[in-house]
């Protein structure tokens, strides 16, 4: 959990999310939002990153931007 950059406090829409996935080091283009428990929070990530953040045991869930 120590790669998160800020977080966002409601879904973000697409135009609101980064040009790039909030993963640490990855320049991919953010297609999901993966919900957080602790700290209460939305990050977005490339598809491959979204898939490895959301089995983190604190991820809530996840959505497709829009």
């Amino acid at each position: 959990m120590t790669d998160y950059v800020d977080g966002f406090d409601e879904k973000p829409s697409r135009d609101d999310a980064p040009d790039t996935c909030q993963y640490h080091g990855c320049g991919g283009y953010p297609q999901t939002a993966v919900r957080f428990r602790d700290p209460s929070e939305y990050l977005v990530y490339c598809t491959e990153h979204a898939d490895a953040m959301f089995h983190e045991g604190n991820a809530k869930y996840r959505t497709r931007l829009r």
